[in-house]
């Protein structure tokens, strides 16, 4: 039976000018985790990762890690199905519409004054981010020139058969990606619709391990979200 290991990117910059680059919580988050996975053997057959910044720097921060043992971590291959969605260039092209809105004038407001690393603030702007990414999958947000969620689910099934093809051949596949990208696995594994997939993605917190058991074309999940070696619980974040 082969193992496959879902590894969500360490926490990216939100609402900033590039959001694909990890924060230094980011980075730090991923030497931990790679200090974690180095420390209790986990020795992996292959690695693949999506082609964006933030899993490239994820995997970076491991290998780091990896490098101060004598546990050979193989060389990330990258795949573009393992991609994240582009709920935040479309939470970012329709915030000022969402800010005109009557109810979030306050919200308006605030970030005017006090800019959106204020607390209440960030709250706030996280609760528009999730109203649109759960607009977006239910096709009610449509955005022109960015993947629709139909497109977002095709891609990320053929990122899906890849990894397949990895475990008839490896018994351990580790895959660094991101939150929609493995609520997307999930929701192909365990035959979930379309808004409890973008439910999941919201849960699903940076660095977490999700482990999936595969045998004879079957899945079954092992373990979800793991994040038990933040012993920081500030560490545990989910953007």
């Amino acid at each position: 039976m082969a193992t496959l290991y879902l590894i969500r990117h360490g926490q990216a910059s939100f609402m900033q000018k590039n959001y694909d680059v990890l924060s230094e919580t980011g980075e730090l988050q991923a030497r931990i985790l790679g200090e974690y996975l180095s420390k209790e053997g986990f020795e992996f057959d292959a690695c693949l990762m999506g082609l964006l910044n933030r899993h490239e720097g994820t995997y970076a921060g491991v290998a780091e890690k990896y490098a101060a043992t004598e546990i050979f971590l193989p060389p990330a291959v990258t795949h573009e199905g393992l991609n994240e969605h582009q709920g935040a260039e479309i939470h970012r092209h329709h915030l000022p519409r969402f800010l005109e809105e009557p109810e979030n004038q306050s919200l308006k407001k605030a970030l005017e004054e006090k800019g959106h690393v204020d607390p209440w603030v960030r709250k706030g702007l996280l609760r528009l981010f999730f109203r649109g990414t759960r607009e977006w999958a239910l096709g009610e947000l449509h955005t022109e020139g960015y993947e629709s969620f139909t497109a977002f689910k095709e891609r990320v099934t053929g990122g899906f058969e890849v990894l397949k093809e990895q475990l008839d051949s490896h018994d351990r596949v580790a895959a660094f990606t991101s939150g929609g990208t493995i609520g997307m696995i999930m929701g192909l594994v365990l035959g979930l619709d379309d808004e409890k997939v973008i439910e999941l993605n919201w849960q699903i917190s940076n660095c977490s391990i999700t482990e999936l058991s595969y045998s004879k074309d079957k899945f079954y999940l092992r373990g979800f979200n793991d994040n038990h070696f933040f012993k920081d619980k500030k560490l545990i974040t989910f953007v």
